[in-house]
């Protein structure tokens, strides 16, 4: 009986290591859409950014403007380049809470934690260094991962402290 039990255990784990493998490079190159827009936004490399959006995307920047489609947002990322965000740099912050998942099998959703360096608000103010939370809902479309929604929130520290789920 011992016997059996170990065989249909090791069966089981051959069969299911593959996926599991697959599993995590399929999240990893769902993560790897938060990091190629990391890559092309300190580059400034607008039509790379670009590049990784459906035709049909929306974001909602943090000032709350939103746009409808990959022109816009292509245009409005080639406005902020241009003035608000032109010395600025944004970086994954490797060591906060970040999540990836899949809502379906050609639909994920992933969430990391932004450190944005300072920048000019639309109004001209001078903004200070800050985070940032950015959330991407992603399809999956002739093979490859695309933003077809991305919300951009800054975080406020203060509020951040009192978050009523994170206190102990």
């Amino acid at each position: 009986m011992k016997k059996v039990v170990v065989i249909l255990l090791t069966v089981l784990l051959v069969g299911v290591t593959p996926m599991i493998e697959t599993a995590a490079r399929t999240l990893q190159e769902v993560y790897s859409v938060a990091e190629a827009f990391e890559g092309a936004w300190n580059k400034h490399d607008v039509d790379g950014m670009a590049s990784l959006f459906t035709d049909s995307a929306q974001m909602v920047t943090a000032e709350g403007w939103f746009w409808y489609d990959k022109t816009e947002i292509r245009r409005g990322l080639e406005w902020m380049h241009a003035n608000t965000f032109k010395n600025t740099a944004i970086h994954i912050i490797r060591s906060a809470k970040s999540a990836e998942g899949f809502v379906t099998k050609d639909t994920a959703i992933v969430t990391v934690t932004l450190s944005v360096g300072s920048t000019v608000a639309s109004d001209g103010r001078q903004l200070p260094e800050a985070k940032n939370r950015l959330s991407l809902f992603l399809v999956k479309r002739k093979g490859r991962w695309l933003i077809e929604s991305l919300h951009n929130t800054r975080i406020d520290p203060q509020a951040e402290q009192n978050d009523p789920t994170r206190k102990k």
